[in-house]
C-alpha cells in the first residue's frame, strides 16, 4: 500500500513538472516570437504580401501568425500544432488554430522548426510543405517561408544578412 501511495505522489510530481515545463517553454517561444514578427515584418513585410492563405506550422501559440494576420487582414491564417500546445488559444478574426496534418494553403512558415530536426526527418517536412501548397490557387504559386536564428560566426556583432544576389536566387529556385 505504502508504495502504491509513495509511486503515485511521484508520478503526480513528474506530471506537474513536465506540465510547467511545457507551459514555460510555450511562453519562451511566444517571447521569441514577439520579437522575430517585429523584425521580419518590418524588414520582410512584402515576402508575406499576395498571398491568400498561411500555415504556421509548429506554430505553438500563434504569436508569430497573430502578427501576420493584423498587417495581412485578408490573408486567413492557420496555426497549426499538437493539441496540448494550441489547447485554450481562440481564433480571431482571420487567425484560426487547428490540431493535427498541414492543409493546404499558399504560403507555409516554418519557424523555428527544422533546426530540431535531422536531415531526413527535414526532408520529409519539406516534402508535406510541398504537397499542401501543390494545388495553391495563387497565381504566384505555392511558397514555404522559413525562418530560424543565425549564428554570426565571423566575430562581429552584426547579424549575418543574405545578400540580393542570395534572395534573389532563392526566389528563382524555390
Amino acid at each position: 500500500m505504502f508504495q502504491k501511495i509513495c509511486l503515485h505522489n511521484h508520478v503526480d510530481l513528474l506530471d506537474e513538472y513536465l506540465n510547467q515545463l511545457k507551459t514555460r517553454f510555450n511562453e519562451a517561444m511566444a517571447s521569441d516570437s514577439s520579437l522575430v514578427n517585429h523584425v521580419v515584418l518590418r524588414d520582410c513585410g512584402e515576402a508575406f504580401r499576395g498571398f491568400e492563405a498561411l500555415v504556421d506550422v509548429g506554430g505553438g501559440t500563434g504569436e508569430m501568425a497573430r502578427a501576420i494576420s493584423v498587417v495581412f487582414p485578408d490573408m486567413a491564417c492557420v496555426v497549426l500544432d499538437l493539441p496540448h500546445v494550441i489547447a485554450g488559444s481562440k481564433g480571431k478574426d482571420n487567425l484560426t488554430y487547428v490540431e493535427g496534418d498541414m492543409s493546404q494553403a499558399d504560403l507555409i512558415l516554418l519557424k523555428s522548426i527544422l533546426h530540431n530536426w535531422d536531415d531526413k526527418d527535414s526532408v520529409k517536412i519539406l516534402k508535406k510543405c510541398r504537397e499542401a501548397i501543390g494545388c495553391s490557387s495563387n497565381e504566384r504559386g505555392g511558397k514555404v517561408m522559413i525562418i530560424n536564428m543565425v549564428l554570426n560566426n565571423h566575430g562581429g556583432s552584426t547579424p549575418l544578412r543574405p545578400s540580393d544576389d542570395d534572395v534573389s536566387q532563392r526566389e528563382r529556385t524555390g
